[in-house]
């Protein structure tokens, strides 16, 4: 035989998941937990990758479209997906020679942070041509900064934003936004 097993259709390379034929020993409470720890494992590791390709597609995608000045602004500083998906922008940032244009600001996953940033972005001198909102939240406050500002979207600034949600399709305009497999994530 060799080193892989099937379990209901799929390969399990060689790892004792689920049921198998023949075993009793599977389905014991401790190899349960264990399948569980090892899925959920996985499950966070597919996340950190989520929010940092997504943090470089957002960038790119404004770098594409000829911005050079894009404001980040960021939730939470320490949680795990503002972590991720800052390093996707500086990633991008970098790999396009514009690392010393960096301009994170923010502090929170909400629509008060996203109002507040940006309407100190768009007040100063060097105002960004773009943003990238990393939550709907950031953006939602974003949008009202801009248009109290008497700034037009897409014409005067551009706006990505991470996560996706139906309500944005209400928008206008439409806003590019980055999505993610939230009802996967939801699963873990």
């Amino acid at each position: 035989r060799s080193g892989n097993r099937r379990e209901a259709g799929r390969e399990t390379g060689g790892k004792q998941v689920g049921k198998q034929a023949g075993s009793r020993s599977v389905n014991k409470p401790e190899n349960r937990l264990v399948n569980r720890l090892e899925n959920r494992l996985v499950n966070r590791l597919e996340n950190r990758l989520v929010n940092y390709r997504g943090g470089v597609e957002a960038t790119r995608i404004l770098l594409q479209r000829g911005h050079r000045r894009i404001a980040c602004i960021q939730g939470v500083p320490h949680s795990m997906p503002n972590r991720r998906r800052v390093q996707g922008y500086l990633d991008a940032l970098r790999q396009a020679g514009l690392q010393e244009e960096a301009i994170i600001t923010g502090d929170a996953f909400s629509l008060e942070n996203g109002y507040r940033q940006t309407k100190l972005a768009v007040a100063g001198p060097d105002r960004p041509t773009a943003i990238f909102a990393l939550s709907n939240t950031i953006l939602l406050g974003a949008v009202k900064a801009i248009r109290e500002s008497g700034l037009r979207i897409p014409e005067d600034i551009s706006v990505v934003s991470f996560d996706d949600n139906p309500y944005l399709d209400f928008l206008v305009p439409a806003i590019t936004r980055i999505g993610q497999p939230v009802e996967e994530i939801g699963k873990t």
